[in-house]
């Protein structure tokens, strides 16, 4: 039952069909080195159908009774049969929209080791797009069609330079694009926790270009240090902003010509020991690291999005520091092995929402999370694993910073618990 129709109750259903095609031929070119020289040519289709349904049934009270007081309330009364012709309408209405996206893409690529020092990789791809989104949404209020049809031509380039047996030198130039979501595309407003949000079928894609230099350093064969430089220049990027409305709902935007993506990434594989034991077996301990920064910038320059922050805007969802660790123990020995892993991760404060209209952006908090999984293998036939996911059950909050004052202001907190599993297989 509503009043006002502020309250409902629906029944939804979200349908995927995914098909992927692929077809390539490999010819093999003889090097004097590392023999891995070749040719690539080749097919690669995707084609995706999402329907999307819901149905949402509304009880509304024509000219039903008032209540003065919440204890003098008689549901037994005001639900009767006696009343459903006068004081109640029951409003049913459907709302749908379906997704189509057709992506058939060739290839040629080509891998060629000059010398002992330089490997250069020259590819080409084509990919034809035809994107459709077609709704009925908003109780019938809100119809139409859209295409995206597109055809791309997307180079790339990969250089390697081997310093020595232990340092190599990368380099990569490639051009991609980004496809609005289908959540991102239709216009159906989705309710959740804590805000609402609607597509836009009026999304264009995104074109991106890419720059990376990487510099490998392996002081054995199982260990790495790396280093990555990269640059990366987003056409129409795509973004979730506040939309100026009294329904007071979030969308989706290309909120600018273009946004800057730049940053380091540092990676480190170390084996801490590795001792033979008995029988034939081993004990080993790892350790690896990976971080990086990222900045981003897009600057909001549409007049009907009104941003608040004239200068610029971080890019949703783009974490400025990233960093994981892990930490695992091996040990094998006459047909038993044990493996426990330990990884710990942690995500900074990002984006959630641009904010528009004098209002802040809201921001997600950053979190810290801790995994541990161990494998046991018990001879040829049986294996035990356990999981333990999110040990430290961490807060993911929603925040933004009040006008003037400058105060941390909390619009959602909850906790996804802490998930353990044991599992046990036997395979023959």
């Amino acid at each position: 039952m509503v009043g006002g129709n502020t309250q409902f109750r629906t029944f939804s259903s979200l349908t995927e069909n995914d098909l992927n095609l692929r077809a390539g031929v490999v010819y093999r070119l003889k090097d004097d080195w590392e023999e891995i020289s070749r040719l690539r040519f080749g097919y690669t289709g995707r084609i995706i159908n999402d329907d999307f349904k819901q149905t949402e049934y509304n009880m509304i009270t024509l000219n039903g009774p008032s209540f003065t007081s919440v204890d003098d309330i008689s549901l037994d009364d005001f639900y009767s049969a006696a009343h459903f012709n006068d004081r109640f309408t029951l409003d049913n209405a459907v709302d749908k929209y379906t997704v189509k996206k057709n992506i058939h893409s060739v290839y040629a690529e080509a891998v060629y080791q000059f010398t002992r020092h330089w490997v250069i990789n020259l590819g080409l791809k084509y990919d034809n797009v035809d994107m459709t989104v077609d709704y009925n949404v908003d109780k019938g209020n809100s119809k139409g069609k859209n295409n995206i049809r597109k055809n791309y031509f997307l180079p790339s380039l990969n250089i390697r330079y081997r310093l020595n047996d232990k340092n190599a030198l990368r380099l990569g130039l490639s051009k991609t694009y980004t496809l609005p979501q289908s959540k991102e595309i239709s216009p159906y407003r989705y309710v959740g926790v804590n805000f609402k949000s609607q597509g836009n079928a009026n999304l264009k894609p995104s074109d991106n270009y890419n720059i990376d230099l990487k510099w490998d350093f392996n002081p054995t064969s199982t260990e790495l240090i790396s280093v990555t430089a990269f640059y990366k220049m987003i056409k129409n990027p795509i973004s979730r902003i506040e939309t100026p409305s009294a329904g007071g709902f979030l969308s989706y935007e290309n909120v600018a010509d273009q946004a800057t993506v730049t940053g380091i990434e540092l990676e480190i594989r170390k084996k801490i020991f590795s001792r033979p034991t008995a029988n034939n077996g081993m004990n080993r301990l790892t350790a690896g690291l990976n971080g990086s920064y990222i900045y981003t910038n897009a600057k909001v320059n549409d007049p009907n999005i009104a941003a608040t922050d004239t200068d610029g805007s971080q890019l949703e969802g783009a974490a400025p520091w990233i960093a994981n660790f892990d930490l695992s123990h091996t040990y094998v020995s006459a047909g038993y092995s044990f493996t426990n892993t330990l990884v710990l991760g942690y995500v900074g404060e990002k984006v959630y929402t641009i904010g528009t209209q004098g209002f802040q952006d809201v921001m997600e908090e950053g979190v810290a999370t801790l995994d541990f999984v161990s494998q046991a293998k018990l001879g040829k036939h049986i294996a035990l694993t356990l999981k333990a996911r999110n040990l430290l059950n961490p807060s993911y909050q929603l925040s933004r910073k009040a006008n003037g004052s400058g105060q941390k202001v909390i619009l959602g907190d909850y906790k996804k618990g802490i998930n353990v599993s044991l599992g046990v297989s036997c395979t023959f």
